[in-house]
């Protein structure tokens, strides 16, 4: 499979791959709008058995603690300090303040885990919806969305938006997906169709543009191959969403600050 573009649609292959790039994996930067993308992603069907997010994460943190143990250690106490400490965490936060009421659909939901947490930590008012292409994760998302009325699709984002009722959600997230989708345009196009009249899109990314990767280089935590398809920078990810209707909520320097690897944008339905 050759991609093209994901922001212009234009036509790559003839560029040369960045040096990030790890064989047989073709990491390129579109010549017309400067988007860092994968050329060759896997397909949908080896998305959901061989590279399922629930086996690659774990290999994935095997990796970095046999090739970097020592900032491996690091970055596992700096996580349990802020789940020890920290009862809410950013996506909490921002779900809170924009997405409190309604049906909420979670796209790339997992074992549905962030929404439960909503519901329970910040005492919001949410039907909960999730899509999740693994089936095995799908399955214990619905378990758990059951005891709220809601429910989870088993399905790639695309068609999981398809099974659901145009105009008919208050609220969207998208929390640690984006990057994995191969074809973001049609799922913010499809996303901006679910929702209703002044919803909001919660979208939590990689930051390609922060200073950790190009510190970093190859070894920076945002590059996962075959898994992570889509690099985007505080720029691209604002040209995306317009491109398909969306207006921005929020995105402040905080949201996107140069030493963080993580950025998160609020979107708004007009």
């Amino acid at each position: 499979m050759v991609r093209k573009c994901p922001i212009c649609s234009y036509n790559n292959e003839q560029a040369l791959p960045l040096g990030y790039s790890i064989e047989p994996w073709l990491l390129k930067k579109c010549r017309n709008c400067g988007f860092v993308y994968l050329e060759n992603p896997v397909l949908y069907g080896e998305l959901i058995e061989k590279y399922a997010w629930e086996k690659t994460s774990k290999i994935e943190s095997c990796n970095r603690k046999n090739n970097e143990p020592v900032i491996y250690f690091l970055s596992s106490l700096v996580k349990k300090f802020k789940t020890r400490f920290s009862k809410r965490d950013k996506t909490l936060l921002l779900i809170k303040k924009y997405l409190n009421s309604g049906l909420v659909c979670d796209i790339g939901c997992g074992e549905g885990a962030l929404l439960i947490q909503a519901i329970n930590l910040i005492k919001a008012n949410i039907i909960p919806i999730g899509i999740e292409v693994s089936k095995v994760m799908s399955i214990k998302a619905s378990e758990r969305f059951m005891e709220f009325s809601g429910y989870a699709i088993h399905d790639n984002a695309i068609e999981g938006l398809n099974k659901i009722e145009k105009a008919s959600v208050s609220g969207i997230i998208m929390s640690s997906f984006l990057e994995h989708e191969v074809n973001p345009k049609q799922v913010l196009l499809k996303s901006y169709e679910v929702l209703k009249s002044g919803g909001h899109v919660i979208i939590k990314v990689p930051n390609y543009g922060c200073v950790n990767r190009i510190f970093r280089g190859s070894k920076w935590c945002g590059f996962r191959f075959p898994d992570h398809v889509n690099y985007f920078t505080p720029k691209s990810l604002i040209n995306i969403v317009e491109a398909c209707n969306f207006t921005i909520g929020r995105f402040n320097l905080v949201d996107h600050f140069p030493t963080s690897d993580s950025m998160y944008l609020v979107i708004k339905k007009t």
